[in-house]
């Protein structure tokens, strides 16, 4: 009985194991395209809390401009149209319902993810809008760690360019945004972010999906019924 017990519990250790091995979790997904986020002219994108300054949320039909991301149609101007370019901190907890901060956690890999392009609002011109800068970290706003940083000065014909980096100095933490910042860009077109992921990658930060439990709860009523027998 003891052997089939033993049995039992490595079919169900081995069903987790493989079920988690190769996968990822998303912990923060931005594209400006899911409602309710709106095309317009100085908005506050849902997931976001502006800091400073103002943004817009454009598209390629309803602004001129080119959103060239894989993801489509809408994309975000970090310059808003008030003269003075924005400054934006994410506002979505780990749930990626919840209004609040970021959760890190030590021993869990992350991976960080956003196109960045040049604006076509322009239209072709040059002076002012010709290029535009643009500086992004993720930071704990207690502690003032930050786990990655970066920038970005683009003209304003530049398509899309994919940006990567994985976190450092990962430990536990539970103040974290996601900061974009078009500086002290004065007139009302700025660079270009679409399609922001944040990633926790590797077995030990899956989080268990239905199925895995369905799996789990088959296995404990295995393991049941051989100690009844």
């Amino acid at each position: 009985m003891m052997r089939s017990i033993r049995l039992g519990l490595s079919i169900t250790a081995a069903t987790l194991l493989f079920s988690s091995v190769g996968s990822a979790v998303t912990i923060f997904q931005e594209s400006f395209t899911d409602p309710p986020n709106a095309v317009g002219l100085n908005v506050s994108p849902t997931q976001w809390t502006i800091v400073s300054g103002a943004v817009d949320v454009v598209s390629n039909s309803g602004l001129n401009t080119d959103c060239t991301a894989p993801s489509g149609n809408n994309c975000l101007d970090i310059n808003g149209s008030i003269g003075v370019a924005g400054l934006i901190r994410s506002n979505r907890m780990n749930d990626r319902t919840s209004a609040g901060p970021l959760s890190l956690y030590a021993g869990h890999a992350y991976t960080f993810t956003f196109y960045v392009s040049g604006s076509n609002r322009n239209y072709g011109g040059t002076g002012l809008d010709n290029s535009n800068t643009l500086t992004w970290r993720i930071f704990d706003t207690v502690t003032s760690t930050v786990f990655a940083s970066g920038s970005d000065t683009l003209a304003f014909n530049v398509t899309a360019q994919f940006r990567t980096a994985n976190l450092t100095n990962i430990g536990n933490f539970s103040n974290v945004r996601i900061e974009f910042d078009g500086g002290s860009d004065g007139d009302n077109v700025g660079l270009i972010i679409d399609d922001i992921n944040l990633e926790c990658a590797g077995s030990n930060c899956v989080v268990p999906e239905p199925g895995t439990y369905a799996l789990m709860g088959a296995g404990l009523a295995a393991l049941a019924l051989l100690r009844r027998r």
